[in-house]
């Protein structure tokens, strides 16, 4: 379960809550910036070959002086609804061992503030794919999203998580990947690059992920962090209720 955890669009309810920390934000370095994401991600049988799995992600933010005198500002981000169609049986082949794919339409909700996020909804669609061997697990997760009502400039990104894990026979997890976004219109990147650790543990009937990584911003716009922050992160993993049998 460890190794699953590891693969986005693994079939387990999960929730997961998600805290990071940003310093040195915005063109003066002098903003702060603290974010807790709100998860779930939930797979839903179709038949007996496709399973739906749905992610959603709510965005509470704490920010202050990312911009000249702008003080502070608490709100949301902007909101996902995430769909992965997906084959319910994972490929085994020689060259398939553990591969799993999925891909689906995305919603993207307007933020609160615009010095959050873009007060814009947005629409769009997603992919994964993931292979995972006995300890090892590679996998691409990505976006591309539409801004279709709403003030500004419309929203036209991509999204791209490349990620290398190793698990242990213990249920630790070492991870690296990024968390990088391009923005067509601007032709800027965003590129953090997180280092991770995690553990998986059983707490009664429940089991549970804690999480503590480092991430460095490799490449930014003015606006984004700059240099070295922070992730704390838990996951509950529940029996999937949905599941038939």
């Amino acid at each position: 379960m460890a190794q699953e955890i590891r693969n986005p669009i693994a079939q387990l309810l999960q929730f997961p809550s998600e805290l990071d920390g940003d310093g040195r934000v915005g063109p003066d370095r002098e903003g702060d910036q603290v974010h807790l994401d709100l998860k779930s991600i939930v797979p839903i049988p179709l038949d007996g070959n496709w399973v739906l799995v749905a992610w959603t992600k709510i965005p509470i933010y704490w920010q202050q002086d990312v911009r000249l005198d702008s003080g502070t500002q608490v709100g949301l981000s902007n909101s996902q609804l995430r769909t992965f169609f997906t084959p319910a049986k994972v490929r085994r082949g020689i060259l398939e061992k553990g591969l799993v794919w999925g891909l689906g339409p995305m919603l993207s909700l307007p933020a609160t503030n615009r010095t959050i996020g873009p007060e814009q909804t947005s629409g769009g669609f997603d992919a994964s794919i993931c292979w995972q061997g006995e300890h090892w697990t590679l996998g691409l997760l990505g976006f591309q999203i539409f801004g279709f009502a709403g003030p500004g400039t419309r929203t036209n990104e991509a999204y791209l998580q490349p990620t290398l894990a190793y698990t242990t026979h213990s249920a630790w997890s070492f991870t690296v990947n990024t968390e990088s976004t391009y923005a067509w219109t601007t032709k800027g990147w965003e590129i953090p690059i997180n280092f991770e650790i995690s553990k998986l543990v059983k707490l009664g009937g429940l089991h549970v992920n804690f999480l503590l990584g480092a991430r460095y911003w490799a490449e930014v716009s003015d606006s984004d962090p700059h240099g070295w922050g922070g992730r704390a992160a838990v996951t509950f993993v529940l029996p999937n209720v949905l599941q038939p049998g």
